[in-house]
């Protein structure tokens, strides 16, 4: 019974004093951004080991309807931006980014 005594002494001695810990924890190590994938030039996704062609997203597409629609959307923007340019109209960034994805879920859930 009478080591355990001096063994509670000895970690109160031998502590480190209390201004060498950190209220902080260390910042977090940031994550290595992994390289860009890069396609050959007619491959326009990959699943898995599995290359999907721009002719095949294409066909794929059509098939569904949404080309058409993608096809539209991109005739209405630049219509939109040259009217713009025009009129000298600017649209704040995050603004822009916000209509974009309305705009997008719009078309993915037509």
């Amino acid at each position: 019974m009478a080591l355990l005594p001096g063994l509670l002494l000895a970690s109160l001695v031998f502590a480190p004093p209390a201004a060498s810990i950190s209220a902080k924890p260390p910042a977090p190590k940031p994550k290595p951004t992994p390289a860009p994938v890069k396609f050959p030039a007619d491959v326009a996704a990959r699943v898995g080991d599995h290359d999907i062609t721009r002719a095949e997203l294409m066909e794929s597409l059509s098939q569904v309807g949404v080309r058409d629609a993608i096809s539209q959307w991109l005739q209405q923007k630049i219509a939109i931006e040259r009217e713009a340019k025009k009129f000298k109209v600017a649209i704040a960034d995050a603004e822009l980014a916000k209509k974009l994805t309305e705009e997008k879920e719009k078309v993915v859930q037509n």
